[in-house]
């Protein structure tokens, strides 16, 4: 009988301690450390995107491009062309994709919008299935208020491209949406009622975790280096993925990008305020369940321990009884 109550107390003690992991693990699901270095560098270069002196050293970075690209390409040679004039020489070319960049900086920073916009639907020409330089061009005809042509320029491009979701996506779904003053369905996380949100173990995403983070990122960046803040497009789109950080239980993470998106949208303050609050709660929680279920599952321990000593000292018992001398 003995023994029996031993091995029982062994296998009580053992599942306990299988239970208390869980527990401590359950709610702080274990990442690998790309996405949440990845999510840091985001972080860090949407943050400098809000500085005001930023504005400033693009134009350095564009000024200074073009002169490198005028004295190493010899269509260049003797001043006999500027960029507009050279643009279809220089295309199709390998490095297109630091040409797409060029242009894009010459338009956000261009006072004449018509001329650098221009460019971009040259470079888009010889490249029509390459995201980078349809989004630009896209982005381009919004700013512009052409919003029927952006859209025609990511529906023409989607259907030369196979691949999953992308920020060309978002830019399509952002087109849709936002003029009709439905920006949650932009990215459609269906994060309404936050607590429900995350508390929903059955959740599905509207498209590949992976895919959604990098195609908001994206969008996130490309918008927010072309539309200065107060911008609710881009207070929307930050938020939802902060809304995702959190999901993912990046919590700590998830924050700071809380407090930016009310920088471009400060409607959107008490909406972070209860993501806020509902965060602080899950981690109280977190913490409470540990505490109890530690001290809960501590007892088989302690039972253990008393059932070893009372055997111990039964042992010695029976060893003087048998040995008096």
């Amino acid at each position: 009988m003995r023994c029996f109550t031993f091995f029982a107390a062994l296998s009580l003690c053992l599942i306990s301690f299988v239970v208390i992991g869980q527990e401590y693990y359950r709610p702080v699901s274990i990442k690998p450390d790309s996405v949440e270095r990845g999510t840091n560098l985001f972080f860090q270069r949407l943050q400098a995107l809000t500085q005001s002196q930023w504005n400033e050293v693009e134009r350095l970075y564009r000024d200074s491009f073009a002169a490198a690209l005028m004295r190493a390409d010899p269509v260049f040679a003797n001043g006999r062309n500027t960029l507009p004039s050279a643009l279809d020489t220089l295309l199709p070319r390998p490095s297109f994709r630091l040409i797409n960049d060029l242009l894009w900086l010459n338009f956000k920073l261009s006072t004449d919008k018509a001329a650098a916009l221009s460019l971009l639907e040259v470079l888009a020409k010889h490249y029509p299935a390459e995201e980078a330089v349809q989004g630009n061009l896209s982005l381009g005809y919004s700013i512009a208020g052409k919003n029927d042509s952006a859209k025609a320029v990511l529906l023409r491009c989607l259907k030369l491209r196979s691949e999953g979701y992308t920020s060309l996506h978002v830019a399509r779904n952002i087109i849709d949406y936002s003029t009709e003053g439905r920006l949650q369905r932009i990215v459609n996380l269906g994060a309404d009622s936050f607590r429900l949100f995350t508390e929903n173990k059955l959740y599905e995403f509207p498209a590949n975790l992976d895919s959604l983070r990098n195609a908001l990122a994206t969008t996130i960046l490309h918008r927010a280096g072309a539309i200065k803040a107060p911008d609710k497009v881009t207070g929307r789109l930050i938020l939802d993925f902060a809304d995702l950080t959190v999901k993912d239980k990046l919590y700590k993470d998830a924050l700071p990008f809380y407090d930016i998106a009310t920088t471009y949208d400060p409607s959107l303050q008490p909406s972070v305020a209860e993501r806020k609050q509902t965060i602080a709660d899950a981690e109280k929680s977190v913490n409470n369940t540990f505490t109890w279920a530690s001290i809960f599952y501590l007892i088989p321990l302690l039972s253990l321990v008393l059932i070893l000593v009372g055997w111990i000292r039964s042992k010695r018992l029976n060893i003087r009884q048998k040995n008096p001398g």
